[in-house]
């Protein structure tokens, strides 16, 4: 357990950060951490190629995502995956000559809550099918010039749209739909 929002550096090292809280994180390399019901206020990564994975966390305050920058960040690119509450950064993030890979969880179920099996979820030109828990899962590619344009995401129960949901970088996941 972390309390507490001084900066901690991990660079090229596998960190799985729990039930922690104010983290301010600062991941280079191929570092891959993963941060399980932890709320993470900061997040500036430096020549970052790695892996954040999330489980029930959360992201709130700021962040930097940076490169091009000799005495910051030369490059950032990434991948984010999993489960995690984004709040309060869309004001507070800086993005500059990065990108990140996001893998969105997507959760289909109907009025009652029970998963929609097949419904086909249409974004970015990707098309996918729930499986019989309801779920898919689909990834975008986020720079400076597209992290804050909403991208439509589409679902259809066989040739009817049932749902349509505009999508971003800072979109919680799962993205949970449900139908009527």
């Amino acid at each position: 357990m972390v309390m507490g929002q001084w900066p901690v550096t991990i660079e090229d090292a596998e960190v799985t950060i729990c039930d922690s809280n104010y983290l301010f994180l600062q991941p280079s390399g191929y570092a891959v951490v993963r941060l399980i019901r932890s709320h993470m206020v900061e997040f500036i990564p430096r020549d970052f190629f790695g892996v954040m994975e999330f489980q029930d966390a959360r992201w709130t305050e700021a962040g930097e995502i940076i490169g091009g920058v000799p005495y910051h960040s030369r490059a950032n690119r990434f991948t984010m995956r999993g489960t995690i509450t984004i709040e309060g950064v869309r004001q507070n993030l800086q993005w500059r000559e990065a990108q990140v890979v996001r893998e969105f969880p997507v959760e289909v179920v109907a009025g009652r809550g029970s998963p929609v099996a097949g419904a086909l979820v249409k974004v970015a030109g990707q098309a996918l099918r729930t499986d019989v828990a309801g779920r898919a899962s689909f990834t975008l590619t986020f720079d400076e010039a597209n992290y804050d344009r909403p991208v439509r995401l589409e679902v259809w129960r066989g040739d009817v749209l049932v749902a349509v949901r505009g999508i971003d970088f800072f979109t919680s996941t799962p993205i949970r739909i449900r139908l009527p």
